[in-house]
């Protein structure tokens, strides 16, 4: 009913145009990379986590305005359920097979399950070395980066080995989007900022 709406597409068709050139130029992903033509998910990409375990489709766009990026949102939702389904299917899988492999058991990095720390005085003393020590880590730096639901969210660690790190740095997808503000949202009038915002997922009260 809304895609097909006539006063939703008027809002939303050729605004905030933003050609596959100058989206990379910006600095784009996610949506806003993809609404204009090119197919970059991290997720499919470079697979992080269990992802490469499940079916998924990437939708991309063709104009790279607004319109485009509603429908690839729409569309990335309906993609979000069949993950979810895909996922609680495995782990069904899993449960019936007790298969418990996926679960973390070392203490030392992750937490004991609670109904364990009530009579186990080991896992106690773990659960209190976690949470007030941490694990310390060797001195490396890294970079990792996820497909968030504005684009590459990456987070920049320099460890010092000790369990706090030295330096953390944070790559925010919106952060690039809202310098491509001004370029999209020439010969226009203000009051169609607001859809600039809610499509390009960029607004300042989001990201700072």
């Amino acid at each position: 009913m809304l895609s097909q709406n006539r006063i939703w597409k008027q809002r939303l068709i050729n605004i905030g145009i933003v050609n596959l050139i100058e989206a990379l130029n910006y600095g784009f992903s996610g949506v806003m990379l993809r609404g204009s033509g090119k197919l970059w998910d991290l997720r499919l990409v470079e697979p992080y986590d269990a992802y490469n375990f499940f079916k998924f489709s990437v939708p991309i766009g063709l104009n790279g305005d607004c319109y485009d990026r509603y429908l690839i949102r729409v569309e990335e939702m309906r993609e979000s359920s069949y993950i979810i389904l895909q996922a609680l299917n495995i782990l069904h899988i899993l449960s019936v097979n007790n298969d418990c492999s996926y679960i973390i058991n070392d203490y030392k990095i992750a937490p004991p399950p609670r109904a364990l720390m009530k009579y186990n005085m080991e896992a106690l003393i773990h659960h209190f070395k976690l949470y007030t020590e941490g694990f310390n880590v060797s001195k490396e730096f890294t970079y990792s980066a996820v497909e968030a639901p504005k684009g590459e969210f990456g987070v920049f660690l320099v460890s010092n080995d000790i369990s706090k790190p030295y330096r953390c740095r944070i790559k925010s997808p919106g952060f690039l989007h809202l310098q491509g503000l001004d370029y999209m949202a020439k010969k226009f009038i203000f009051s169609r900022s607001c859809y600039y915002n809610w499509y390009t997922r960029s607004s300042i009260w989001w990201d700072w």
